[in-house]
C-alpha cells in the first residue's frame, strides 16, 4: 500500500469544497463553533460509518453502487437545495428570530455524509484503490476509515474556523453573504447531476 499516495488523496478530498465543507463554512459564520459542533459530530459520525462500510463491504459495493449512484446523486442534490434554501431563509431573519434550525444538528450533519456523493466517491476510491488490492485485515479497513475521517475532521473545523473568523461580516451583510453560500451549494447540487 502506497501510504504517503493514500495520505494525500485523503488531504486534497478533505479539504477541497463540497457541501460539508460549505456548510461548516455557513454554520461558523452563522452562529461560531457553538452551532457547527452538533453538525461536525453526525457528519463524521456518518463519513466514519460510511467509509468503513466501503472498505469492508467493497466487493459487494462495487457491483451494487453503480446501479444506485444516480439516484443517490438526485437525492443527495435535492438534500443541498434543501440547506440552500435555509441558508437564504436564515439570511432572510432578523438574528434575534432565529431559532437553533435544523441545519446545525447531528442528524442533518449524518443525513448529508448519507446523500454527500463527494464522499462516496471519496471513501469507494480509497478503498478500491489504496486499500483492499493490498490487504483485507479488518484492522487495515477501520484504520484507513478513522484515517480519512480524521483528516475531513480537521478540514471541517479549519471551514468553520474560517465561517468564525468572517462572522462579524456575515452580521453585517447577512443576506448577500447567504445568498452566495447557497449559491454553492447549488452549484455542488448541479455538478452531481450534471
Amino acid at each position: 500500500m502506497n501510504i504517503s499516495a493514500f495520505l494525500v488523496y485523503c488531504a486534497v478530498m478533505a479539504i477541497t469544497p463540497g457541501p460539508n465543507n460549505l456548510m461548516c463554512l455557513y454554520l461558523g459564520a452563522k452562529g461560531g463553533f457553538r452551532r457547527f459542533i452538533r453538525f461536525f459530530c453526525g457528519s463524521m459520525t456518518g463519513l466514519f460509518v460510511k467509509c468503513a462500510l466501503c472498505g469492508l463491504l467493497n466487493v459487494l459495493l462495487a457491483e451494487k453502487i453503480p446501479v444506485v449512484v444516480p439516484y443517490l446523486k438526485w437525492l443527495g442534490a435535492l438534500y443541498m437545495l434543501y440547506l440552500a434554501f435555509g441558508m437564504v431563509r436564515s439570511g432572510l431573519k432578523k438574528e434575534e428570530d432565529e431559532t437553533g434550525g435544523g441545519e446545525g444538528t447531528f442528524r442533518s450533519g449524518i443525513l448529508l455524509q448519507v446523500l454527500n456523493v463527494k464522499s462516496w466517491v471519496a471513501a469507494l476510491s480509497i478503498f478500491s484503490v489504496y486499500v483492499i488490492p493490498f490487504t483485507t485485515a479488518v484492522s487495515a479497513i477501520v484504520l484507513s476509515a478513522f484515517t480519512f475521517t480524521f483528516f475531513c475532521a480537521v478540514a471541517s473545523t479549519l471551514w468553520c474556523g474560517f465561517g468564525t473568523a468572517i462572522r462579524k461580516l456575515y452580521r453585517r451583510f447577512r443576506l448577500p453573504l447567504s445568498i452566495i453560500f447557497a449559491l454553492t451549494l447549488v452549484y455542488c447540487a448541479w455538478s452531481a447531476v450534471k
